[in-house]
């Protein structure tokens, strides 16, 4: 293996890390996600360590008796089931099998998403965006965003639930209260979920005992592992077209893409797409020269998210989500662009620039 490709999958997991909250939201109005910033986030990591978050601790009481006692706010967040691809040996970091993962959170207001983000073109299922920066003076601090100019609005609360039971799986089901401050929720240490987790087409839910907050039920569905093993090559003037295995049931879940090749030296432009999960997608020339066109940087990578949100089967939360998905990233080759992480990897007399192109 080249150097250049071990330096590839070092950094891979950087685009990987802000997938939760991309799927969920936080990036941008086209992506359709649990409105948490999912999580993501992405992107969002949402890990949570120690016990603690009663459900008690969000008003009402775990031992409420009646409705009138229940806390009358609505409830906002998601809860992802989410298949982790293996990932190959390099000479910079081990193996690591397949895996599923789950966390949830639920907070008591919708999590502010700044505008940041402009359409520019559209096609084929497909948006090329643009990044516009909303601007705050005086800045808007850490317990709020600035969604656009001059406009503040403060994260929400993250609120206990009681217990959560994931039900379902291959293994069984399994239980899980809140962790830390942040009233996170994920399985114990140690606890191995099945992979994958269900059969595809399987129904799998999330039953929430509630608390403070009365007790609900969402329900999805289960999704094959995504095989996406083709890299993208980006030429000026010429359609670029993404390919993967359909699912057997095309209708179950969406394909969600992600295009940015810029990332590593402050994102200039970036393509996302919303299709069908039928095994491929066209990138339109104009699209992919305008992309181009915009700048790159150094290890530009294509993200496909295979994803199912699935919605209330009880209860009243109708902004909670519960979200099945996989999400696969490859490498994108440019006529032209030399990726590094050092100077060792660049022909004399170029350097490695910050952002990790030899020039």
């Amino acid at each position: 293996m080249s150097v250049a490709r071990s330096s590839f999958a070092a950094v891979l997991g950087a685009g990987l890390l802000a997938i939760s909250a991309w799927n969920s939201g936080s990036d941008t109005a086209a992506d359709g996600g649990a409105g948490a910033g999912g999580l993501l986030a992405l992107a969002g990591g949402n890990g949570g360590a120690g016990a603690g978050g009663s459900p008690a601790s969000a008003g009402g009481g775990a031992g409420a008796s009646t409705e009138a006692k229940l806390a009358p706010d609505p409830l906002y967040g998601s809860f992802t089931l989410r298949l982790v691809p293996a990932v190959e040996a390099t000479a910079l970091s081990p193996a690591a099998a397949a895996q599923t993962s789950f966390i949830g959170f639920v907070t008591d207001g919708e999590t502010p998403v700044a505008k940041s983000w402009v359409q520019d073109q559209m096609a084929n299922g497909c948006t090329l965006y643009t990044p516009k920066a909303p601007f705050c003076d005086p800045a808007c601090g850490s317990s709020a965003v600035c969604v656009s100019d001059g406009q503040c609005v403060k994260n929400p609360t993250s609120k206990p639930v009681g217990t959560i039971t994931l039900k379902g799986l291959k293994d069984g089901d399994v239980s899980m209260t809140p962790l830390g401050s942040n009233n996170n929720y994920q399985p114990k240490a140690g606890t191995m979920l099945p992979y994958p987790p269900c059969d595809e087409g399987g129904s799998v839910s999330v039953v929430v005992e509630g608390g403070a907050y009365k007790g609900f039920e969402l329900k999805s569905r289960c999704i094959a592992p995504l095989e996406f093993s083709k890299d993208l090559k980006l030429v000026k003037n010429t359609p670029a077209k993404i390919e993967w295995k359909a699912a057997s049931d095309k209708q179950l879940a969406r394909i969600k893409v992600r295009l940015d090749i810029s990332h590593h030296g402050g994102s200039r432009g970036k393509i996302e797409c919303d299709v069908e999960d039928n095994g491929s997608v066209e990138l339109t020339a104009a699209m992919v020269t305008k992309l181009l066109e915009l700048g790159v940087a150094g290890y530009p990578t294509v993200i496909l998210t295979r994803i199912v949100s699935g919605g209330v089967a009880s209860g009243e939360p109708e902004h909670v989500q519960f979200i099945v998905q996989q999400s696969v990233e490859r490498a994108v080759e440019i006529d032209g662009l030399l990726s590094c992480t050092d100077d060792s990897q660049c022909p004399a007399p170029k350097t490695c620039q910050s952002d990790l192109t030899c020039k």
